[in-house]
This record gives structure tokens, C-alpha cells and sequence, in this order.
């Protein structure tokens, strides 16, 4: 090979990591910003539901459990006792 194509080969791997980079900065970046949101969002629901552990019974021995299940706060009492 040579000298010539040894360093337009170098050329293109180094803008290849180069941008590649950017693109793993960029996603970091906008994963962040989503976790944040997602955190703040999750506060704000706080206040306005509360959680609690449902299970649904199928009647044919089956039952799922679905936990941490938000509920808009007040519904705990409009339920049906079990």
C-alpha cells in the first residue's frame, strides 16, 4: 500500500471517530435531559396520585400483580371492598 493511501486511510478513521463522538455526546445529552424530565415529572405525580399493589384475580387460579400501579389520589376510597 502506499503512503499515500495509508494516510487518506487515516484521514477517514480519524473523522470517523471524530464524528462518531458527536453522536455519543449527542444521545448522552439527550439522555439526560429525558432522565431529568422523567424525574421531574415523577415528583409532579406524586402530588397528584398515589401508588399501591393491585392484583387481579382471573378466577381460574390465575393472578398477576401489577405493583406501584399510580392511582389519582382519593381513588383508594371509591373502590369496592374485597
Amino acid at each position: 500500500m502506499s503512503e499515500d493511501a495509508w494516510k487518506l486511510l487515516s484521514v477517514v478513521l480519524i473523522a470517523g471517530i471524530i464524528l462518531s463522538s458527536y453522536g455519543v455526546i449527542y444521545y448522552y445529552q439527550q439522555y439526560s435531559d429525558l432522565l431529568s424530565q422523567n424525574n421531574y415529572l415523577r415528583s409532579e405525580l406524586g402530588s397528584v396520585g398515589e401508588t399501591l399493589d393491585v392484583a387481579v384475580d382471573f378466577g381460574n387460579g390465575t393472578t398477576m400483580w401489577y405493583n406501584d400501579t399510580y392511582v389519582p389520589v382519593g381513588s383508594r376510597s371509591t373502590m369496592p371492598p374485597s
